[in-house]
C-alpha cells in the first residue's frame, strides 16, 4: 500500500520536473480545476508548490493543486512554409474567329508566390494525476 502511494507521488512529480525544464518566458496554456476556460500567458517560474506567470502587466502564482493541465509551445523559431506555383497552358491555340487584337493565339502562363508564418501548436507538459479509487 505505501508503495502505491510513493509510486503515485512519484509519477505526480515527474510531470512537474518536466514542467520545470519549459524555458521562462515561454507561451503557455494554463487549465485550473473547473474552469473551461484555460489562461493564456508566458512561464515566469516553477516552484515546487506553484507557478508563476507572466501576464500583459502583472505576475500571477497558481498553486500546483489548483492546476489540471498546462500546455506549452515547443521553442525555436515560427515556422516558416513558402510556396511557389506556376502554370502553363495553351488555351488558344486557334485565332478568334472575329479578329480581336487583344485575344492573341499561343500559350498562356501564370506564376505566383507566397510565404506563411505561423506558430507552432501547443504541446502538453504536464498533466494534474487523478486519484486511484
Amino acid at each position: 500500500m505505501i508503495a502505491a502511494i510513493l509510486l503515485f507521488a512519484l509519477a505526480a512529480d515527474e510531470g512537474w520536473e518536466k514542467l520545470k525544464t519549459v524555458k521562462s518566458g515561454s507561451e503557455i496554456r494554463v487549465f485550473l480545476k473547473g474552469k473551461a476556460k484555460p489562461i493564456e500567458a508566458n512561464l515566469g517560474d516553477v516552484t515546487d508548490e506553484s507557478l508563476i506567470l507572466g501576464l500583459k502587466n502583472e505576475q500571477k502564482a497558481i498553486a500546483k493543486d489548483e492546476i489540471d493541465r498546462v500546455d506549452a509551445r515547443p521553442g525555436g523559431r515560427a515556422g516558416v512554409t513558402r510556396e511557389s506555383k506556376t502554370t502553363n497552358d495553351v488555351t488558344n491555340p486557334q485565332p478568334p474567329t472575329p479578329p480581336n487584337p487583344y485575344n492573341r493565339p499561343g500559350p498562356s502562363g501564370s506564376a505566383s508566390s507566397g510565404i506563411s508564418i505561423g506558430k507552432p501548436g501547443y504541446e502538453t507538459v504536464y498533466t494534474r494525476p487523478r486519484p486511484k479509487p
